[in-house]
């Protein structure tokens, strides 16, 4: 097996990508169709680093969000509301919730995600709420929409 940069978009790949094929397959047809080349030390240690930078981005997102999830998961979230009184539960009520109690950061994943997920409530009653991430993350949270009396 070798390592060949692709020269240009093609059936092989796009362009600049480094893919492993066999000897023969690179010397009778990659390189003389000038598909690609073969790839130079500098290459493969740069595309080494890549991987590993975003393999290490993944695992930070990955611890945040199972600190998230430990520290969100099976959260109740209450609302109260006079019974006259036109109710409506946003997206944007749980962020300001969480936000407010300092439970998660903005623009990170777990805001983008909350923010993204259209929610509308316009009644009493419990709703539960279920955000999934990569990796089979779960994160379920509980609003209550309490009626109180005066």
């Amino acid at each position: 097996m070798v390592h060949i940069t692709v020269s240009s978009d093609n059936e092989i790949g796009k362009k600049g990508q480094i893919k492993k094929v066999k000897l023969s397959h690179a010397f009778n047809y990659i390189i003389p169709q000038k598909l690609g080349y073969r790839s130079t030390i500098d290459e493969l240690v740069e595309k080494e680093k890549n991987e590993n930078t975003l393999r290490y981005i993944d695992e930070i997102k990955t611890s945040f969000l199972w600190e998230y999830k430990r520290r969100l998961n099976g959260l109740n979230i209450p609302f109260e509301f006079n019974k006259d009184v036109k109710i409506v539960v946003t997206q944007e009520d749980i962020l300001d919730y969480l936000l407010g109690r300092g439970l998660i950061r903005e623009n990170d994943e777990l805001y983008d995600k909350i923010k993204n997920k259209k929610i509308k409530l316009v009644d009493f009653g419990t709703y539960p709420i279920i955000y999934r991430f990569m990796n089979n993350i779960n994160i379920d949270i509980t609003v209550h929409i309490i009626k109180i009396n005066d």
